[in-house]
């Protein structure tokens, strides 16, 4: 939806909440870019900073976003009321600038929810050495001084997210009053062309619009453009009052966001169970204490769980095998908010790769010893003895390529001490007199092969499945009845 204003097309006039910087603000008859907030020094008051030319009015005058009126609904578009501006006269004016103290409506939820971000504005992080631009909304992270030659970025409602470079931090600039308005004459001005290939870096509308650097800090507010009449070779240019003169005059303190950081003080990868812990200490504060922690941990599996902690540090195990997240938010006095994430990484005994080896080492020992070799001559006899060799020779290399190759037969396995289970049974083959191991570490054989039945029916081929379907309720019946191998093999119609 655009709305003409005079012969300003702006781009973006929506109705937004909660408030932003780079939305439109209007008072009466003028409007302009709302550039982000601050608190008032003398009661602590949450204002809303622009120009002064954007919100000129009487003291109390309502302020809107986007305007008074909305041809699109009926709602309430009041955001704040008039607080106070800066002395325009018409020669040594230092500064263009105004606040309006937040005031929304008593059914608007979302005052509590303003954060000082601008829409659009993006943020610059470091990758590989160099500074990489990440479009997106951006978060204000306090004040700081510009200097010629710094680049910088601003939105604004009519071109919005530009970027230049500071040319000047001193310039004196001549403005052509409009509206019934003097001729003025500012000082100690900041001056800023387009880089390319952007033509102009702003356009009459942008007014008010905060400039920030690489930082996302704040080193300015726009407060004109210079895009037409140029002489002597010069180009299109915009013009923006030092921030800290703005807030030194208004009483004002731009707050900035805090910076949330996970530490942790134990390994955040390793075999399952995974004890870590983490905390926040290293978080960055912004200009309020952090009154809130709120640590998500989403444990991802089959059904994924999610737990929370509102502890400033955390203790946490892991057991399930896979990558899980942690996500830390943070809450300041300003209500500004912050988050960070880390990725846990849960391995099985060790590593994967030492995990194969172990299977691998297993399966030799079971599959290569005398007595199992004796043992398959001897089921032979008997159709029960036929039925098992058939599923042996059939399946056993799937089954062990599942325990060597996936998480989730792996995870079974090893936590149900699976190649212990497996190395006594090795065992009691040598030894067929001698009692079956059906407990070990507090984990019996009947939940084993539970489990194992349960994931290798959700892991394995269609065959796997139809074949453990067909023969597991004979194997736990001669397991449960059974406590030696040489009964097994009696049951099975077979002696030794």
């Amino acid at each position: 939806m655009n709305t003409q204003v005079g012969n300003i097309i702006p781009y973006f006039d929506e109705r937004k909440r909660p408030l932003m910087g780079g939305l439109m603000v209007s008072s009466d008859d003028m409007m302009g870019t709302l550039g982000c907030f601050a608190r008032r020094k003398s009661d602590d008051a949450l204002v809303l900073l622009s120009n002064y030319h954007v919100l000129h009015a009487k003291s109390g005058t309502e302020i809107y976003q986007p305007k008074e009126t909305s041809c699109s609904c009926l709602e309430n578009n009041k955001v704040a009321i008039y607080g106070d501006g800066g002395d325009i006269s018409t020669n040594y004016n230092t500064m263009d600038a105004a606040y309006a103290v937040i005031q929304l409506p008593a059914d608007d939820a979302s005052a509590a929810k303003i954060e000082n971000k601008v829409r659009e504005l993006g943020y610059f992080k470091s990758e590989n050495g160099k500074d990489v631009f990440v479009p997106g909304m951006g978060y204000i992270k306090g004040t700081a001084k510009v200097q010629p030659g710094d680049k910088v970025r601003k939105v604004g409602i009519v071109t919005g997210l530009t970027q230049g470079t500071v040319r000047k931090i001193d310039a004196v600039i001549g403005v052509t009053g409009t509206d019934g308005q003097p001729n003025r004459q500012y000082i100690q001005m900041i001056t800023i062309y387009p880089d390319p290939p952007y033509l102009k870096f702003s356009e009459h509308g942008d007014s008010g619009a905060v400039i920030v650097n690489n930082k996302n800090e704040v080193v300015g507010v726009l407060m004109s453009s210079k895009n037409k009449g140029l002489i002597n070779g010069d180009t299109p240019h915009s013009a923006a009052c030092h921030i800290h003169t703005v807030l030194n005059k208004l009483g004002l303190n731009i707050f900035s966001a805090p910076e949330a950081k996970i530490t942790a003080t134990t390994p955040v990868s390793g075999p399952a169970p995974l004890m870590i812990t983490l905390d926040s200490s290293s978080s960055q504060l912004g200009n309020a204490p952090i009154i809130d922690y709120l640590w998500t941990v989403t444990v991802k599996g089959n059904m994924a769980v999610t737990d929370t902690f509102k502890t400033p540090s955390i203790q946490y195990s892991f057991n399930t095998v896979g990558k899980h997240t942690i996500v830390l938010d943070i809450l300041d006095a300003n209500h500004q908010s912050s988050s960070a994430a880390i990725e846990v990484e849960v391995t099985v005994a060790g590593s994967s790769s030492s995990f194969a080896v172990e299977v691998r080492e297993n399966e030799q020992l079971l599959m290569g010893s005398e007595p199992l070799s004796d043992f398959l001559q001897l089921l032979k006899t008997s159709e029960k003895g036929k039925d098992a060799i058939e599923f042996i020779h059939t399946f056993q290399t799937e089954i062990f390529q599942l325990l060597r190759k996936n998480r989730k037969v792996q995870l079974v396995w090893y936590r149900k001490s699976g190649p212990k289970f497996m190395a006594a049974m090795v065992k009691g083959l040598y030894n067929p007199n001698e009692r079956l191991v059906k407990e070990i570490d507090g984990l019996t054989l009947q939940s084993l092969l539970l489990q194992m039945v349960a994931v290798l029916e959700e892991e394995g081929s269609t065959g796997l499945k139809e074949a453990i379907s067909k023969h597991r309720l004979t194997v736990y019946n001669l397991l449960h009845d059974h406590n030696t191998a040489k009964s097994i093999f009696e049951a099975m119609s077979i002696s030794q």
